[in-house]
């Protein structure tokens, strides 16, 4: 029984990174794409529609229940702080494998219901750390880049460009995620 639960769990492993480098190499994939498509259609060109995201259909229904019951919201919000492109069913699917992981691999190694209980609670909690933590990173990131962003638009508006011109730089020469979030607001007053 032993060797079969250990064979069920690498199986389940393996098949979650496979999938996590899958969604990896895809979204990087379509990141170039979009670089790419920039440059070739100009940079004051108005962005075109964003493609539809692949969803498969037990997220889209696990979305639609979690925002019936409000959830929704609230993981959407500290995802998009995150910078994570998951949906909240994504992320949530996501902490459900965790849990199930961490006390599958406690349990097959001590077979004691505690420390079973408690990888569980830890495989629940991990996935929001992480999110946490890189909302941390951004926060910190987004700071230590202010000071040189407020600098740049100051010079940029004094050399004469608009406000909206000098916003573009700043999305331009800046490195991420003041760059993105610059570039988001440029977006959104260009259509």
């Amino acid at each position: 029984m032993d060797i079969l639960l250990i064979v069920v769990l690498l199986v389940l492993m393996a098949g979650v990174i496979v999938y996590g480098v899958i969604a990896y190499l895809r979204r990087r994939k379509d990141e170039v794409s979009e670089r790419l498509d920039r440059y070739i259609e100009g940079v004051a060109a108005v962005p075109k529609e964003a493609p539809a995201a692949r969803v498969s259909p037990l997220a889209e229904r696990l979305d639609e229940a979690l925002a019936r019951r409000g959830i929704a919201e609230n993981v959407r919000t500290q995802l998009a702080r995150a910078n994570l492109k998951l949906t909240a069913g994504e992320f949530l699917a996501g902490t459900v494998i965790c849990v199930i992981l961490f006390a599958g691999v406690t349990h097959m190694l001590r077979q004691n219901p505690v420390l079973t209980l408690l990888a569980a609670v830890i495989g629940f909690f991990a996935p929001r750390w992480y999110v946490g933590r890189l909302q941390g990173k951004r926060l910190k990131s987004f700071n230590d880049q202010l000071g040189d962003t407020i600098n740049l638009l100051v010079n940029s508006i004094r050399s004469g460009y608009s406000v909206l011109q000098a916003m573009e730089t700043v999305a331009h020469e800046m490195a991420p995620p003041i760059s993105e979030e610059f570039g988001r607001v440029v977006r959104e007053v260009q259509l």
